[in-house]
């Protein structure tokens, strides 16, 4: 089914890996990390795709802090975080690879075809307070050329 759902920013989830905001991705992910059984629809051992995603988003998010971490150690930084120095330590580059293509992929088999209007006087908008509702990524496409601005 669908619902609507109005977005706003939730620093939990965007900002520096720490325990508590580790605990908040962890609890958007089901017990069993997604992957289920199914007698019709997955018979033998699947995982859903959502959360693949949601496991690859928060993948990328991880490997930005620690790169910047990275960054201001290597700018002398005399500050270095133990909790990204442990997480670092777990991180592999082809994973990272992997979730940048993941993600695109999803996004575009989505096809989120929700209107965000820009903001006045800057003319961008940060898609926070629209209420959606959620589609083939070419067919939208298609559909953009076809009524593009000329």
């Amino acid at each position: 089914g669908t619902t609507k759902s109005v977005w706003q920013m939730n620093h939990t989830f965007a900002d520096k890996p720490s325990p508590e905001s580790e605990a908040a991705w962890q609890s958007i992910i089901p017990d069993g990390r997604g992957f289920v059984t199914h007698p019709t629809l997955a018979p033998t051992n699947a995982s859903l795709s959502v959360f693949h995603e949601i496991h690859c988003l928060h993948t990328i998010r991880v490997a930005y802090y620690i790169s910047l971490h990275d960054n201001a150690v290597l700018k002398n930084s005399s500050y270095r975080d133990p909790y990204l120095e442990e997480v670092k330590a777990r991180t592999v580059v082809s994973h990272i690879q992997h979730c940048f293509d993941y993600v695109r992929q999803a996004l575009m088999c989505a096809a989120d075809t929700n209107f965000e209007k820009p903001e006045k006087g800057s003319g961008v908008t940060d898609g926070w307070g629209v209420e959606r509702q959620c589609r083939n990524y070419w067919d939208v496409v298609e559909w953009a050329e076809r009524w593009r601005n000329n």
